[in-house]
């Protein structure tokens, strides 16, 4: 136990010092190198019993803590692609969390974000989800506005009291999303090429006012206590009416 406790320090150091060290520099594909070598290292670890498996939980969500403090936000596509590709170990962790970290104005295009993933108090505002993937995962207290989900996959993900208000949810796959207690008022599906999709959607105290749905798939999709005032719909809209 006492080995294992001296390698779980040892690890811990040197992802310190990795962090200091490139928190001095500007190259980022290096930094991605060295971080992709460092994982390597704790998955290894892992797998022969030299650290436990909280230990390796507790490393992964240091390093994406500390990547938007490092790396401009606007480049942190480029470290996530290749990272959350090597990490498909953390597939396995139910409770990963990512909590307080600012990602606004980030392009997060034909991203595959990690099945069951929470995100909590953590900010995405005028960024971009174009053909990304967030199948199953989980938003908590984050301000989502002036996102584009354009043929964004959301299907099974839970979004409870956030801001997603003016959205473009065009051409979305949002089938069985929950949303409790959300904003989404004035968001849009009007540049849907087929039709934005909430089948089988559950909305909960939320706001959909003022909101363009004319190309959505709202069938069997339940609404409580949420407010539809001054909606537009059209011929192309199902399950309103």
């Amino acid at each position: 136990m006492d080995e294992q406790l001296n390698t779980e320090k040892n690890f811990l150091r040197e992802l310190e010092d990795l962090i200091n060290h490139h928190s001095l520099k500007k190259d980022k594909n290096i930094y991605i190198a060295d971080l992709i070598r460092y994982l390597n290292k704790v998955n290894d670890a892992y797998n022969q019993n030299h650290i436990s498996s909280s230990e390796r939980t507790l490393l992964i969500r240091v390093i994406f803590n500390a990547i938007p403090k490092i790396i401009n936000k606007n480049v942190f596509q480029m470290l996530m692609t290749p990272i959350l590709k090597r990490l498909k170990i953390v597939e396995k962790i139910d409770d990963f969390v990512l909590s307080d970290i600012d990602f606004s104005n980030t392009t997060f295009s034909k991203v595959k974000f990690l099945p069951n993933i929470q995100f909590i108090n953590c900010t995405f505002a005028d960024s971009s989800f174009l053909k990304a993937s967030i199948p199953a995962s989980r938003f908590i207290n984050c301000n989502l506005s002036n996102c584009g989900f354009t043929q964004c996959n959301i299907s099974g993900a839970e979004f409870e009291n956030c801001n997603l208000s003016n959205c473009d949810f065009s051409d979305v796959n949002a089938r069985k999303t929950t949303f409790v207690t959300c904003d989404l008022s004035r968001i849009s599906t009007l540049l849907s090429r087929k039709r934005a999709v909430f089948l089988g959607s559950i909305f909960e105290g939320c706001s959909l006012d003022e909101s363009n749905l004319s190309k959505a798939d709202f069938r069997k999709t339940k609404l409580f206590a949420t407010t539809l005032s001054n909606i537009k719909t059209s011929k192309n809209s199902l399950g309103f009416f």
